[in-house]
């Protein structure tokens, strides 16, 4: 059995984001910081985009971000 931990689309996904909107990472620096190429990577944000029913990176990074704002302020208030 492989060593490698298999992740959900959902985690690489959240992977994706976090590096292209909160650090602002190209898809080259994405795919070399978690060990894709680059071509796996503009799937996967293409895979994103269309989940998100989003048309740009900046557009989901937004919508990421406010969902991000949400679930913070969930804890805040518990």
């Amino acid at each position: 059995m492989s060593k490698l931990k298999r992740m959900s689309s959902a985690e690489r996904y959240r992977q994706i984001l976090i590096c292209r909107c909160d650090r602002e990472l190209t898809s080259k620096e994405t795919a070399d910081e978690i060990y894709l190429s680059v071509n796996t990577v503009k799937v996967h944000i293409r895979a994103i985009l269309k989940l998100m029913g989003k048309r740009s990176m900046t557009g989901a990074c937004y919508t990421f971000g406010q969902d991000r704002l949400r679930e913070y302020r969930s804890y805040d208030t518990e």
